[in-house]
């Protein structure tokens, strides 16, 4: 009779830590995970986050595009040229990570406009942007790049509360472009 009652505690506690393991596919908000074809157990939110902030930070740089050519004050040059720089990062570090997880890498704004499509309903925010007067090009650019960077700051917050995978990483994207967009805002121009 022991053993028929040691069986038995063996059986429920058997099922019962298969059911605790079949409960941890998903994250403490009830979100559903997965393991990623690295290894990594991500969920919606990390895939969201990574496929968001590569289109976001592409469209940023068609943003960036519309001072080629243009004249601007020195400290204005610097952080355009450091800020393409770190966009051009971003969007490497995002699409490398989507495709570590097996996800598909979107097409961005950038890949749209490089394809030299002739469409009339292409859509440029920045066009009228690119034909301004110097100094309220400046003006202007400043503020449109401070609302990029609070806006992926914003996605980066996001991404650190529901993300599993990208947490540290959406922590140091929000610090990063929260310090940007007061450095911009800081700048004496216009």
């Amino acid at each position: 009779m022991r053993r028929i009652w040691t069986l038995l505690v063996a059986v429920l506690l058997t099922g019962l830590l298969t059911a605790t393991t079949v409960a941890c596919t998903a994250d403490e908000s009830g979100a559903p995970t997965r393991e990623a074809a690295n290894g990594d157990t991500v969920n919606d939110a990390d895939v969201e986050f990574a496929a968001e902030l590569l289109r976001h930070d592409a469209e940023s740089l068609l943003l960036v595009d519309t001072t080629l050519g243009r004249e601007l004050d020195s400290e204005l040059a610097a952080v355009v040229e450091s800020t393409r720089e770190e966009l051009l990062l971003s969007i490497e570090e995002m699409a490398a990570l989507l495709e570590e997880w097996g996800e598909e890498v979107p097409e961005t704004a950038r890949d749209h406009t490089n394809s030299h499509a002739e469409d009339e309903d292409d859509f440029h925010p920045w066009d009228d942007l690119a034909a301004a007067p110097q100094e309220e090009f400046q003006r202007v650019w400043i503020a449109e790049m401070t609302s990029r960077h609070q806006d992926a700051a914003a996605l980066a917050t996001t991404a650190a509360e529901d993300g599993l995978a990208v947490t540290e990483r959406a922590a140091g994207v929000e610090a990063a472009r929260s310090e940007r967009a007061e450095e911009l805002a800081a700048l004496p121009i216009g």
